[in-house]
């Protein structure tokens, strides 16, 4: 479906007060990980005069990603200036279609839609931002 992002989180600030410059650095490595999960129970009876019988089921599953995620950033801050650096995890994200399949008294199955789901991967890089002012 395509690329998704966080909230930005500052990493790194600086007040540079004397009549020099100087470098603002962010780096570090995390583990990051994404789960998505989805159950369904369905039941019903069938009964008539010579069946009488119950079917209950529960369908679902789960999927976890981790991934570790190094990174490094640096900006020049001039005299007498401040500076931040900001960063955001960046997601790719995907969208499916949950369906349940029924088979009928005829050999046929029936695909019908439960609903659409979406899930989000961690992406191996950081979406960075900085400012000097």
């Amino acid at each position: 479906m395509g690329t998704t992002y966080g909230s930005y989180m500052t990493l790194a600030e600086r007040t540079q007060p004397v009549d020099h410059k100087a470098v603002l650095t962010a780096s570090g490595t995390k583990r990051a990980t994404s789960s998505f999960s989805y159950s369904s129970t369905f039941s019903s009876s069938i009964s008539s005069e010579s069946i009488s019988s119950a079917i209950a089921k529960t369908v679902g599953f789960q999927k976890s990603v981790g991934i570790d995620i190094s990174a490094s950033y640096s900006i020049e801050v001039p005299a007498y200036k401040k500076a931040y650096i900001k960063a955001r995890r960046k997601y790719s994200t995907y969208k499916g279609t949950l369906q349940r399949a029924y088979k009928t008294d005829y050999g046929t199955t029936l695909w019908l839609t439960e609903k659409t789901v979406y899930a989000r991967k961690p992406a191996n890089s950081l979406d960075f931002k900085s400012a000097i002012y």
